[in-house]
């Protein structure tokens, strides 16, 4: 009786979610990408791969010292958001500190038990306190970033590439 009650109490997060932008209308900018020229550290807007062959998504980043204490940075200080359909992100720092970790993985069937290949990057102050989109880690896919420098209008453009 007490798990039914449990049920009816849960809510579900509203539609739309804000951290999934996709739209069959082409790429729209959210509402909240303005003001990049005045934001804290800019905006950026990055190319990511096609939803086709890839699946991007938001994820975390852990580092272990050499005695096993290990630490788990989940991204905080941006306003994100994934359109997965026409392949790009958009980011916005709030903070001064601000960073964001997604993750591209193939799509293609994997042997039971096998993670697909996979690369994580971050968008946002790296560990050299360097505001970057870069890729920090790959499994068995072949990633890479390259940006523009900041414009006039703030905004970093950037391109995540993925291939097998």
């Amino acid at each position: 009786m007490v798990f039914f009650f449990a049920l009816l109490a849960f809510t579900p997060p509203k539609y739309p979610f804000p951290q999934d932008c996709s739209t069959v209308h082409g790429a729209l900018t959210p509402k909240w990408f303005t003001g990049c020229d005045k934001a804290i550290d800019s905006c950026y807007k990055v190319t990511i791969p096609p939803e086709t062959s890839f699946n991007v998504g938001n994820t975390s980043r852990t580092s272990c010292d050499a005695l096993g204490h290990c630490n788990t940075n989940y991204g905080s200080g941006m306003n994100w958001c994934v359109d997965h359909i026409n392949g790009v992100i958009f980011t916005k720092s709030t903070a001064i500190d601000s960073v964001m970790f997604f993750e591209v993985d193939d799509t293609s069937p994997q042997p039971p038990g096998v993670n697909a290949p996979s690369c994580r990057f971050s968008i946002g102050l790296d560990d050299a306190k360097k505001n970057e989109t870069k890729v920090y880690k790959s499994d068995r896919l072949t990633c890479a970033a390259a940006s523009k420098p900041v414009g006039a209008d703030g905004i970093t453009y950037a391109n995540i590439s993925a291939s097998k």
